[in-house]
């Protein structure tokens, strides 16, 4: 069994760690397995480390009327498409890892557009 240290709220199996790290970008270090020299892995850990500066911390409360919590990735996950939506490009790809929550989120957007009185779409009907 795997809990994650950052506290995501992420728990499961071994199988399911590297769908996890994908989305928290932290695994511990007795659960790292490679077949790269140290020299390959020093330099693939050091942009990882890079990468995962990067990530977005403002987050995002779930909808009022969402009957269910989001987890710290997808409440991140969520600001981020609502500021995509706000912005002049208007959304994003969602590309999780199976099991993550994408429709959960893609509810979760939905529902905070509705409330915000942003209606998505931009085409009249006829």
């Amino acid at each position: 069994e795997y809990v994650c240290e950052r506290v995501c709220g992420f728990e499961g199996d071994f199988k399911t760690v590297e769908a996890h790290e994908n989305v928290c970008g932290y695994v511990r270090g007795d659960q790292w397995e490679s077949d790269m020299d140290s020299e390959e892995e020093e330099t693939f850990l050091q942009k990882w480390e890079l990468s995962v500066e990067r990530r977005m911390e403002k987050k995002m409360q779930a909808p009022e009327g969402l009957l269910v919590s989001l987890l710290p990735f997808q409440m991140e996950s969520l600001a981020w498409m609502c500021d995509q939506e706000a912005s002049a490009y208007r959304g994003g790809i969602l590309a999780d890892e199976m099991g993550m929550g994408k429709t959960l989120q893609a509810i979760s957007l939905i529902m905070a557009n509705k409330r915000q009185g942003g209606g998505g779409g931009g085409g009249g009907g006829g």
